[in-house]
């Protein structure tokens, strides 16, 4: 997926921002407070919905206004498409794909393919294998968007699968790793 234009009116620091990336790798720089995250948290928004900093979605809206808009004219898989998300001070988030209206944030996934790594990421190593799932779930339901119907359903399974080969490997004599159940 290539961002081929990015517009933004009263999101987080911009009142009003047309971008238009460079093929190839752009670098975004300049002072502290300047808007260069607010732009990348527009584009993480467009494939999910929500700010990759965990905020509520009036707090990306600018002060004083009374909606944010975020439009974007993206490549994918040699398709143009436009994605156009409104985030309403009062209501509910509209969202639009090539001008026909979302009846699903579901039906958004899989259009825009967004991985933000940041610097709280690193957590990724640093705590257990359980943080590093939810990851690896994150990019599967944007990489294959029927994943996110399995959710909860498919870490059970995947739960008690662990716990049968735990059972299956004590039987055989060989010691396996307690449970949470069995601590």
């Amino acid at each position: 997926m290539r961002v081929d234009w990015l517009s933004l009116l009263a999101f987080r620091s911009y009142k009003s921002l047309e971008w238009s990336p460079e093929p190839g790798v752009n670098l975004l720089f300049g002072p502290n407070g300047a808007g260069k995250t607010n732009a990348l948290e527009a584009i993480g928004y467009l494939g999910s919905l929500k700010s990759f900093r965990s905020t509520p979605d009036s707090a990306v809206i600018a002060d004083g206004a009374e909606s944010a808009v975020i439009r974007a004219g993206l490549t994918s898989e040699d398709r143009n498409r436009l994605v156009e998300i409104e985030l309403p001070r009062q209501g509910s988030r509209r969202t639009q794909v090539d001008k026909t209206r979302l009846k699903r944030a579901a039906d958004l996934l899989g259009v825009v393919r967004v991985v933000a790594f940041l610097p709280d990421d690193l957590d990724l190593i640093k705590r257990g294998p359980s943080y590093r799932r939810d990851l690896l779930d994150a990019i599967a339901v944007q990489l294959w968007p029927a994943v996110s119907s399995i959710g909860r359903y498919g870490r059970e399974m995947l739960s008690s699968r662990l716990v049968g080969v735990t059972t299956r490997v004590s039987r055989c004599g060989i010691r396996g790793w307690p449970s949470r159940r069995d601590a």
